[in-house]
């Protein structure tokens, strides 16, 4: 019971630690990382440069005290919610990363030596080309492959699949995980992987350097319809969204959900981009595309929505193509995409209309 309120995300030592990196995530040489946040930094300290102004002065050329405040306190809401959620999505690595850590370490293994003789040893003490075996109930010890025997393997831990699966000697599914749980039968493993080099050595460096690559394509679109007069209010709606998808897609539901990436999984399956270190669900890129794509094709003439529109399809359909995500992780990333272009499009016209009204 303890351990599961530890690992929750609603932890009271969590939340304070991460509520007090929030603010010191403020500091310029830490958010010039994030193009877009450091953007929204800057703003922020101009609309408050911008309200001492009017205080000073009683000039509302530039709006009204009350209106020039509420951005202000958006832009800054926005920061801090930003940092709140990246610093727990680093709490909780750390926190996977030690769990991770002492799973590789502490799990039990009975190694086979040549004399046939077993014992029972850390799965730290093996290396590769060593044989252990595993019965049922027992969890595999290190990557490796079957050379004898036939078992259900529960490869949940790794995949996120509910559904067992079976793993037997002499085929082309004789691969096993380290970290996954035999559910019948007897099987004896050879260790294939070196010190550093297996499946939960790569999950532990995962989480704890994760990062996403950032998508030119939509930040260049974005401020492109900013800089233009007539598509300036669709700009600051494909900004919301853009900001939304990247909070709730990359920065909360892929540490929360922490699902590992298919080259990591499906055998034979290579991947032709650069290797990401983040993690698959959902895909940051469809979400980022489909979000700015969907208030162009809502906001601008259809010349330019329609195109909009079949690039994000292309990007994503391109996320599997590459093989670095699952089809699950692009649907989802489409969807929450679309759904939060509106949720930012509502949200800006809000702010247009209560703009307009106290000029």
């Amino acid at each position: 019971m303890k351990r599961n309120r530890n690992n929750s995300l609603l932890d009271r030592a969590l939340l304070r630690r991460s509520l007090r990196e929030s603010f010191i995530k403020l500091d310029p040489r830490k958010m010039v990382r994030n193009p877009i946040m450091f953007t929204v930094e800057a703003v922020t300290f101009v609309m408050l440069a911008l309200l001492i102004y009017i205080a000073v002065t009683g000039d509302a050329s530039q709006g009204s005290l009350l209106y020039n405040f509420i951005v202000f306190v958006v832009l800054l809401a926005t920061l801090l919610f930003a940092n709140f959620a990246e610093a727990i999505a680093e709490a909780r690595g750390r926190a996977q990363a030690d769990s991770l850590r002492k799973t590789r370490e502490e799990t039990p293994a009975k190694r086979i030596e040549p004399d046939g003789q077993s014992h029972i040893v850390s799965s730290s003490d093996l290396r590769q080309g060593d044989l252990f075996e595993c019965v049922a109930g027992d969890t595999i010890a290190a990557d490796g492959e079957i050379v004898e025997g036939l078992a259900s393997i529960d490869e949940s831990a790794v995949t996120g699949e509910s559904a067992p699966v079976i793993r037997e000697a002499g085929g082309d599914k004789s691969s096993v995980t380290g970290g996954t749980k035999v559910l019948s039968d007897r099987i004896l493993v050879k260790v294939t992987a070196r010190p550093g080099e297996s499946f939960l050595d790569k999950m532990i460096a995962l989480v704890e350097g994760s990062s996403r690559q950032k998508t030119p394509n939509e930040i260049a679109l974005t401020i492109l319809l900013l800089c233009i007069p007539r598509t300036r209010k669709a700009g600051c709606m494909a900004l919301a969204a853009l900001l939304g998808t990247l909070l709730v897609n990359n920065m909360i539901l892929k540490n929360l959900v922490a699902r590992t990436r298919p080259y990591e999984v499906i055998e034979g399956l290579t991947y032709i981009v650069r290797k990401p270190v983040d993690y698959s669900f959902p895909s940051g890129h469809a979400g980022c595309s489909f979000a700015v794509a969907c208030v162009m094709f809502r906001r601008l003439p259809g010349r330019y929505g329609v195109p909009a529109l079949i690039l994000a399809i292309l990007i994503a359909l391109s996320r599997l193509y590459v093989g670095v995500h699952y089809p699950s992780d692009v649907l989802f990333g489409v969807i929450s995409g679309i759904l939060i272009s509106y949720g930012a499009e509502a949200i800006v016209n809000r702010l247009w209309k209560g703009k307009q009204e106290l000029e």
